[in-house]
């Protein structure tokens, strides 16, 4: 312990080796002893040890999880809510995508959710340091395995006491990263942060505990794109996220489903909690294949089947036709109530002045090709 703690010389050879076997070594040997006292003073290095000695710390902590559900458990939660603002001033990009890493990993204290009765009160630190991992993720720097982790690292911050405007910043981010053109990890990302904040924000909205429960028909609505994503591993924690939020008729949380079910119980919860929320409309129709019919043309001539799904669950919401049957009856169902919702009304009224332009044309394009010969039925 005292060589870890001591001065060091960083041009020695196998110094690195040195620090990572031994803070290895002190930290499993804390665990066996089941020795809290042991491991805070390991930890303790976080703050005052050498940058290899930090980073093997970090590091044992993502790697395994031999922690979990032991007495340093805690000691690991303080210590890494502590330094997170010192990490984010001046750490390495190697060295923050580790730390992050072990903070999602340690601070997700249940399988499936963190665990908000077990977090530390938030306070002024916490949400200066939420501002900083908004601002790195704003930047769009460090690559897509450290931008996954740090929309992990903030839901789980917001998870504990959500903040209007740093939520509202969050969630837009999450529908920057949840488009087809970004990275398989970073929109699996997207997927884990949805379900590790925005779970339980829309479980807090659900019973009149949220202070932001407009932000919850954007946040359904990113695990709707989620569920029709390419890559199934997305589907599935995207799903984990739907199941979580989905209720049956006793109030009892629903138990884990396919992707497929999630999706249809988020379009349920969308019409029957948030129908009148702004939000709400356009979430259904963004949904919706644009009414251009050359595209639709364009399509139908490339005969080739092409696959992006893993065979043994497919994929079946990503067709735009079989999605555009599914969201018909909930549109209906919308536009039913728009007579006691002026906001629902007028968005509707919106959208079909919006729309009525491209449809004329696409109508005269069906009317060119039909006296052509050229549209057969």
């Amino acid at each position: 312990m005292m060589e870890l703690h001591g001065p060091r010389n960083r041009l020695q050879v196998g110094l690195a080796v040195f620090s990572q076997n031994a803070v290895r070594f002190l930290c499993d040997e804390a665990v066996r002893a089941g020795d809290p006292e042991m491991g805070e003073q390991v930890w303790r290095l976080l703050s005052v040890g050498d940058p290899d000695v930090q980073l093997a710390l970090v590091r044992w902590a993502g790697d395994g999880q031999s922690w979990k559900d032991t007495d340093l458990q805690p000691v690991l939660d303080k210590a890494l809510r502590d330094n997170l603002k010192a990490l984010l001033e001046r750490g390495s990009v190697e060295y923050r995508r580790a730390y992050l890493e072990a903070f999602v990993a340690v601070v997700t204290t249940g399988a499936d959710s963190p665990d908000p009765q077990a977090a530390l009160p938030p306070g002024p630190t916490q949400w200066i340091c939420t501002e900083l991992l908004l601002d790195l993720l704003e930047s769009r720097s460090g690559g897509p395995e450290l931008l996954s982790q740090l929309l992990c690292a903030v839901g789980l911050l917001l998870s504990d006491s959500p903040a209007d405007s740093l939520t509202e910043r969050w969630c837009g981010l999450l529908e920057t990263h949840r488009t087809p053109e970004t990275s398989d990890s970073l929109r699996l990302g997207c997927a884990k942060a949805l379900r590790l904040g925005g779970a339980p924000l829309v479980r807090r909205a659900l019973a009149g505990r949220a202070p932001c429960p407009a932000l919850c028909a954007r946040l359904i609505n990113t695990g709707l794109y989620l569920l029709q994503d390419e890559d199934q591993q997305v589907r599935t924690e995207a799903a984990r996220f739907g199941s979580m939020v989905t209720f049956t008729k006793d109030g009892q949380p629903c138990f884990e489903m396919q992707a497929n079910q999630v999706l249809l119980s988020l379009l349920d919860l969308l019409l029957e909690e948030f129908w009148d929320r702004p939000d709400s409309l356009e979430a259904l129709l963004s949904h919706l294949p644009p009414p251009d019919l050359d595209a639709v043309l364009r399509d139908t001539q490339d005969t080739q089947s092409l696959s992006l799904y893993e065979q043994d669950e497919p994929n079946v919401f990503a067709e735009p036709a079989v999605m555009s049957q599914v969201l018909l009856p909930y549109l209906l169902r919308l536009a039913d109530r728009a007579r006691t919702s002026a906001c629902v009304r007028e968005q509707l009224s919106r959208w079909a002045t919006d729309s009525t332009a491209q449809i004329m044309t696409s109508f005269h394009r069906c009317q060119e090709l039909l006296t052509a010969g050229t549209l057969i039925f």
